[in-house]
C-alpha cells in the first residue's frame, strides 16, 4: 500500500530532526525520530498510519535507523487497527489488538518483517505502539515503514481441481 506523508501521525515528533515523512521516502539513510529534545512523556509513543483503503489482511515491515547507536531502536511494540482516528488522541483502549512484538532488531539498518495477520473486520488505520527501546530511552527512531495488504485465499481441499 502506498502511504502518504499527510496520512502519518505521531504523538512525539522530534522538532529538530527526523520528520515522520522520512519513514516512507524509500531511503534508509533518512529516519523518523521521536522527541528527545523536548519532553513528550514516558513510553509508549505512537505512529499511526491511515491506509489508502480498508484491509482485511495485514502485514508490515520496518527498518531501524541506519546508524551505530542502537539504544533507541524499538524493542517491544504492539500493533493495533481501527477505523477511526482523530489525528491527536492516542488511546488504544477501544482498538483491536493485532499482536505484541518483543525482541525486535537492534542493529543499524536492520529490517523486521511481520507475518500475515487475518483481521476480524476491515480496518483503515494501523497503530504502532512503541513500548520499550533496547536502551530504555523515552524516544525511538526508525528509517522506513511499510504496510501491505495480505490477500487471503481459502482453498477447499475437497473441491475438484480446475479442469477436473
Amino acid at each position: 500500500l502506498v502511504l502518504k506523508a499527510e496520512d502519518l501521525f505521531t504523538d512525539a515528533q522530534e522538532p529538530s530532526e527526523g520528520p515522520i515523512n522520512d519513514l516512507i521516502d524509500g531511503n534508509t539513510g533518512t529516519y523518523f525520530h521521536a522527541a528527545w529534545s523536548v519532553d513528550k512523556g514516558p513510553m509508549p509513543h505512537y505512529i499511526v498510519a491511515k491506509l489508502p483503503k480498508s484491509i482485511h489482511g495485514l502485514r508490515f515491515s520496518y527498518t531501524t535507523r541506519n546508524h551505530s547507536g542502537s539504544g533507541n531502536h524499538p524493542k517491544v511494540m504492539n500493533v493495533y487497527v481501527s477505523n477511526d482516528f482523530d489525528g491527536s488522541t492516542y488511546d488504544v483502549s477501544g482498538l483491536t489488538h493485532v499482536d505484541e512484538f518483543t525482541s525486535l532488531p537492534n542493529g543499524a539498518a536492520q529490517s523486521f518483517n511481520s507475518q500475515d495477520f487475518v483481521l476480524d473486520n476491515e480496518y483503515q488505520y494501523v497503530w504502532f505502539e512503541i513500548n520499550e527501546t533496547h536502551g530504555g530511552t523515552k524516544h525511538f527512531a526508525m528509517s522506513e515503514l511499510s504496510v501491505s495488504e495480505a490477500i487471503l485465499q481459502v482453498v477447499d481441499p475437497e473441491a475438484p481441481a480446475e479442469g477436473d
